[in-house]
């Protein structure tokens, strides 16, 4: 079974080398990571390559839809991640993270004794200089499966998300202007099979002044802009399903 990590990377360069070495260790020579990175103006990209690492491929987000205001970067940057992974199990992960030291292995047994199409694990939360803040993101957020409770209030942890390639084929290409990637990936699992919410934390999700993402924390979107966000996304959803 080879493994796709799939990395969105932007100025990240504090805490990538940790995160990739977390990563590594567990990995085998057929594995990948693959690098989609938006424009980095710090180190992120020279630490990377220290590692002369064959199983790191580095490729840049040149959408040109990237910076527009209606989108999520981080979005349209794991998007193009995903696209260039060839893993029968794509693992989506962030820059700033640490994964335990068993994740690969315990989520590799799971896929081989079960047909899920996709799995979120708990993390244990932690703040910049690594200490813990939460036990546990479901705990924290109420996290579990349901089209319309994760329409209503979205529990999916990109970070924590694995799938399967044939996931793959039925998430790309994202919509336009989608603004949030893990929701559009579970719900679009969820519709075709069972999501999977393994309770046990797999790794240490790090959550500091220069996340991209405020995953975890409340928002501090307007309402209206949150009600039209999720009207558009379920137009998405919808077209998706129906193939228009």
């Amino acid at each position: 079974m080879r493994i796709s990590v799939c990395i969105a990377t932007f100025n990240g360069q504090e805490y990538i080398e940790e995160q990739l070495l977390s990563i590594l260790n567990q990995l085998e020579d057929k594995d990948e990571i693959i690098i989609s990175d938006d424009g980095s103006t710090d180190s992120t990209i020279e630490i990377c390559n220290k590692f002369k690492d064959s199983r790191i491929k580095i490729f840049f987000n040149e959408d040109k839809l990237k910076h527009s205001p209606n989108i999520n970067k981080a979005t349209k940057n794991f998007e193009n991640a995903i696209n260039k992974s060839s893993g029968e199990l794509i693992f989506l992960c962030d820059q700033d993270d640490i994964w335990y030291e068993n994740k690969v292995q315990i989520i590799k047994q799971i896929y081989s004794t079960s047909n899920f199409l996709c799995l979120v694990h708990d993390a244990t939360i932690i703040n910049s200089s690594g200490d813990i803040i939460e036990s546990s993101y479901f705990n924290k957020i109420n996290s579990g499966p349901g089209i319309f409770k994760n329409l209503i209030s979205n529990s999916f942890l990109g970070c924590s998300m694995v799938f399967s390639k044939k996931v793959k084929n039925r998430i790309l290409p994202f919509p336009k202007e989608l603004h949030a990637h893990d929701m559009w990936i579970g719900l679009i699992s969820q519709y075709y099979s069972k999501v999977f919410f393994l309770k046990e934390p797999l790794i240490y999700y790090r959550r500091h002044s220069k996340n991209v993402t405020n995953s975890g924390y409340k928002s501090s979107n307007p309402l209206n802009y949150k009600i039209n966000y999720r009207l558009k996304f379920l137009f998405q959803f919808i077209a998706r399903i129906l193939k228009f």
